[in-house]
């Protein structure tokens, strides 16, 4: 499917997404809790992740150009 053809489709109404395609079966997507071996990471260890990932996307963010940057809130507000 090209391009164009995805785009008909959608505005014909339906949802394509040509470049997703399934792997495997849903049975094998399930999660199961109560097979988790590890304990739950504690709230000091997810709010040490989220802050690293913070400082990871700023450090990106100061990476990219003003151009970039324009861009990207552009299709970023194309989107929403």
């Amino acid at each position: 499917m090209d391009f164009r053809d995805s785009r008909a489709a959608t505005s014909a109404g339906r949802q394509v997404d040509s470049r997703e395609r399934g792997h495997g079966t849903l049975d094998e997507l399930r999660y199961d809790p109560s097979s988790e071996t590890t304990r739950p990471p504690t709230p000091e260890e997810t709010a040490r992740a989220g802050a690293e990932a913070a400082i990871a996307l700023a450090e990106a963010a100061l990476q990219e150009t003003l151009v970039q940057r324009n861009i990207r809130r552009l299709r970023h507000r194309l989107t929403t």
